[in-house]
């Protein structure tokens, strides 16, 4: 029983003395505020390609700067389908003030009339943002299958 005593009497005190340095030990604070964002600007937001022909692949390429304080990550860019593809530098940190480019590839294939397609820009700066193209996809008129014109003797013959 004095064996329990004295033990949990060590323990109490060692708890004590811990709490008691702990709060007087100096800890590394960790700074959570950015010292700046990155912003994300772009030379232009839409693109008309006007009007092209089904099956056609265009192309364009949005030019961006970071004009923010902080580097920009580009995480992803969300896509309204499979036929627009964007290329951009994912995951890569773009510093303040350098530049950068997103391409975006429309294919045509299986489309016709107006084709508005928007993306949005995920990033590590305060808000996603959008980007548009738009299209007009022709479908092309498909001539009749032209029969081969047969030779004379070829040619059965005409009842009388």
């Amino acid at each position: 029983m004095k064996f329990t005593k004295i033990t949990m009497m060590l323990l109490i005190a060692f708890v004590s003395v811990s709490t008691a340095m702990a709060q007087t030990e100096e800890k590394p604070q960790l700074n959570l505020v950015s010292e700046g964002q990155p912003k994300l600007v772009l030379a232009e937001t839409e693109h008309d390609f006007g009007t092209i022909t089904q099956g056609d692949v265009v192309s364009h390429t949005f030019k961006f700067v970071n004009e923010g304080k902080a580097p920009l990550i580009i995480s992803s860019i969300s896509t309204p389908c499979g036929c627009t593809t964007p290329k951009f530098p994912q995951n890569t940190p773009i510093a303040p003030g350098e530049s950068g480019e997103i391409v975006v590839s429309f294919n045509s294939a299986h489309k016709s009339g107006p084709q508005p397609k928007t993306l949005v820009i995920s990033h590590n700066g305060e808000e996603p943002i959008s980007i548009s193209i738009t299209s007009y996809v022709n479908v092309p008129k498909v001539e009749p299958a032209v029969q081969p014109e047969q030779h004379p003797a070829e040619q059965p013959a005409k009842a009388q």
